[in-house]
């Protein structure tokens, strides 16, 4: 699928992608991984200025619980890597034409991206991809649903949702 786990990058952001899940907690593709204490994103991407931590702030690191959840509520916090749940991915998308259809030549747009919500029986897979392979364990079933985020996001975010059923 060439995605990655979400790298939440605004409040907007936020707002979507946990709309998307809004009645349980995911997994963002926010983690730090071995002994470097710093948080960065499984797209590779640096970490974020934008932080939605539930008390406020972000928490003191956690070698026990180094992956990002968002909870219920919109808000992040820290979690254990090795619990099963439900995570957002995303990718680029290819750009609309006047038509609203993709190009022949699949020309990518740098601000579109289409988000794919997972939910599995198996641990997600956090580590960082640098590849442009489906992450393991994520078997989605498409619905035929296209979403656009609400106002303040960018105008031609084109948005595909995609589900997987919820055993």
């Amino acid at each position: 699928m060439g995605g990655h786990q979400a790298s939440i990058t605004s409040q907007q952001e936020n707002d979507f992608v946990h709309g998307l899940v809004s009645y349980r907690e995911m997994f963002t593709g926010g983690a730090y991984f071995g002994s470097n204490p710093v948080y960065v994103n499984s797209d590779g991407r640096p970490f974020s200025n934008f932080e939605n931590w539930e008390d406020g702030s972000r928490p003191a690191m956690n070698r026990a619980r180094r992956c990002i959840k968002v909870n219920e509520y919109g808000k992040w916090f820290q979690s254990c890597c090795k619990q099963y749940g439900a995570t957002v991915c995303k990718k680029p998308s290819p750009q609309p034409v006047a038509d609203g259809l993709p190009s022949a030549d699949n020309d990518q747009h740098p601000d579109a991206v289409d988000y794919q919500v997972h939910n599995d029986d198996q641990p997600i897979d956090h580590k960082p991809h640098n590849d442009d392979t489906e992450a393991p364990n994520h078997h989605p079933i498409p619905l035929d649903e296209h979403v656009r985020p609400g106002p303040g996001m960018d105008s031609h975010l084109q948005t595909q949702i995609l589900l997987e059923a919820i055993k």
